[in-house]
């Protein structure tokens, strides 16, 4: 993948809004669609108004949680790590789609953006909810540039850290252990047994079928 630099990528910390994007439902959550060639400056002053916005507010959110739990006297060390990995999921998220933006610049030109699809990713900070693009190539071939430099694979929402984590406890321990111990030690990245069988076995199974078939030629 090519080096990215974050300062030449990241928003302007003050920027205006521009009301026609926002009367055109940028934040509703619904499904943007950015023309090709069309410059993307708008949306960057928008994007990063907002997320100062979001900032500020989780932010306030976070010192008035701690102020409460200093009265009370309890769980101060929790409520500052939980409080902690909020603020480091928000700034994830938004480096992410930025590198997204970066990434559709930096293209080759023969691959089209179709449309800006929504996702989950499992990092060790936690699970991300993140938009990306999608593109089409010129064979007609669906990808995420952006999923294959983060090196996810298909719909599987483990990042390749995560991922490793996870396999590395299943030679240990029974999937259901797994899964117990993963909650407890990393609880915002909990992986349920379910997907940490189908991760296993996606891994194993190429190798499996290798040795199924050196069985029948012997």
């Amino acid at each position: 993948p090519p080096t990215v630099s974050l300062n030449t990528i990241l928003p302007p910390p003050s920027v205006e809004l521009s009301d026609s994007l926002l009367a055109g439902g940028l934040f509703t959550g619904g499904e943007i669609l950015r023309k090709e060639g069309e410059t993307s400056q708008n949306i960057k002053r928008v994007q990063g108004k907002n997320q100062l916005i979001k900032r500020r507010s989780l932010l306030k959110e976070s010192i008035e949680e701690l102020v409460s739990n200093l009265k009370s006297g309890k769980g101060l060390s929790e409520v500052i790590v939980r409080m902690s990995l909020k603020v480091g999921r928000s700034f994830c998220k938004q480096v992410i789609e930025l590198l997204d933006d970066y990434i559709f610049r930096e293209r080759d030109k023969g691959l089209k953006v179709e449309r800006i699809r929504s996702r989950w990713v499992i990092f060790s900070l936690g699970s991300i909810h993140i938009r990306r693009r999608q593109y089409i190539d010129r064979e007609g071939r669906r990808r995420y540039l952006l999923d294959e430099y983060l090196g996810l694979e298909g719909k599987s929402p483990l990042t390749p850290e995560i991922k490793s984590s996870s396999i590395f406890l299943t030679t240990r321990l029974p999937f259901m252990k797994c899964a117990e111990v993963m909650e407890r030690s990393l609880p915002q990245a909990a992986i349920s047994h379910t997907t940490l069988h189908r991760t296993v076995s996606k891994v194993t199974h190429p190798w499996l079928q290798a040795e199924e078939s050196r069985k029948r030629q012997l």
